[in-house]
């Protein structure tokens, strides 16, 4: 399994790369890599052209722009219909606008909770995710 972060803000792309890199450590979990994303060309640029039925950790506003990440989660659906998004971001008045992306997000997780809140709902939507493809995540 492959995990995608897009995050333009470098501080919170290294903490939730070495939150991801922890929680897989601690459980034993299988991971091919962590791919960090600050620009969402680069993300879109990679994706795959079939299905790799991949986990996308998005931030919904990047670079000043409001709902970038939530055009990035409509051109990964179309790509991958399996896919997990999981949207991380500050911006919980976004919550809603997700449903009308229709992007089928598994989980909005705001930046904001402190370090045990927010590491343990990323530990919770990884291990759903990886259920959700029937992968055993260890």
């Amino acid at each position: 399994m492959h995990i995608n972060i897009l995050e333009d803000s470098i501080i919170q792309q290294q903490r939730l790369r070495q939150y991801l890199e922890e929680l897989i450590q601690e459980n034993n979990w299988l991971c091919h890599d962590i791919n960090t994303y600050s620009r969402s060309e680069q993300l879109l640029q990679d994706l795959p052209t079939k299905g790799s039925h991949d986990v996308y950790f998005l931030d919904i506003e990047i670079k000043g722009s409001d709902k970038k990440g939530l055009h990035v989660a409509q051109a990964i659906r179309n790509k991958d219909p399996y896919a997990t998004i999981i949207f991380v971001t500050t911006h919980s008045e976004f919550i809603a606008l997700t449903f009308q992306y229709q992007v089928s997000a598994l989980d909005f997780i705001d930046k904001s909770q402190n370090c045990e809140a927010f590491k343990e709902r990323l530990k919770n939507a990884y291990y759903i995710s990886c259920h959700k493809m029937n992968r055993n995540p260890l």
